[in-house]
């Protein structure tokens, strides 16, 4: 197994305030040279004014986000900012753009996660910044009545498809283990079939099987700042694959969920065999 992760006030870096974090990305360093085990950036809950709900923020929070904001592009942080709703990411991309106009983030891959509500507008605003989306399969989990209390619009959520269409770059995730399950069939079937896991339809912005699996390999690899290590089998990077029991790109889309490894391959060790 691999394991990247992030540093934020929850596990102990940053403390709660504003002073606290810009302080702890100034003398601290990204590190993401370990193959087992390495850190990705700062966030997903890079500041916590910034996930409330229902959105309301004052402009001193705005203020004190962008400070932070310089602080990562400054020291060459990547951000992770939990974003669901997209009043909350118009906001936050209006402070963005301020930051890039001085301090360049194209290259740092920050990254908006979740993005259950994010408009076309606010997608093609994160691509001229050069940002990338982490897609979460949280909502297979969501019950049909939760599903259906957010009307049409919840079907559209995440807008998987519209991103892919506009040419975003997206990675796939579960958000397990906190409120998913971290199987990876379990994330790639909803993405292509659109049936939650009691089997209802509460997805419409589906997409291919070959775009769910680059998302959850090649692109995850990207914003992990490893596609040179991970992501893909090609020479000179890790052999890291699995043998299933079945072909992802032929069976049935409902039952991809339910497909499993049969051998796992991890830096060219075999690390679980059934066969």
């Amino acid at each position: 197994m691999r394991v990247f992760y992030s540093l934020n006030g929850q596990t102990g870096v940053g403390g709660g305030s504003a002073e606290e974090i810009i302080t702890a990305l100034e003398s601290l360093s990204p590190d993401m040279t370990g193959l087992r085990f390495a850190q990705f950036g700062y966030g997903e809950t890079v500041y916590r004014p910034m996930r409330a709900q229902p959105w309301q923020i004052s402009q001193e929070d705005l203020d004190k986000f962008e400070a932070i904001s310089i602080a990562a592009a400054e020291n060459g942080w990547q951000l992770n900012e939990h974003s669901s709703r997209d009043e909350k990411i118009r906001d936050m991309l209006s402070v963005f753009e301020l930051v890039n106009e001085t301090h360049p983030i194209g290259d740092l891959r920050w990254t908006i996660a979740h993005n259950d509500a994010i408009s076309p507008d606010s997608i093609l605003r994160a691509i001229d910044l050069g940002m990338v989306f982490a897609v979460h399969a949280s909502r297979r989990n969501m019950s049909p009545e939760r599903m259906r209390s957010a009307g049409e619009a919840g079907l559209h959520m995440p807008p998987v498809r519209t991103i892919h269409g506009l040419g975003g770059v997206w990675g796939l995730g579960s958000d397990a283990t906190t409120v998913a399950s971290p199987n990876p069939f379990h994330t790639l079937g909803w993405v292509v079939s659109g049936r939650s896991g009691s089997g209802d339809q509460t997805l419409v912005e589906t997409v291919s099987r070959e775009a769910a699996l680059i998302a959850h390999t090649r692109t995850n690899a990207y914003m992990l700042f490893r596609e040179n290590d991970l992501g893909s089998l090609e020479p000179g990077k890790l052999a890291d694959f699995a043998v299933l029991d079945r072909d992802y790109l032929t069976v049935p889309e409902a039952e991809i969920e339910n497909l499993r490894s049969v051998m796992t391959v991890i830096g060219g060790e075999i690390v679980y065999s059934e066969l």
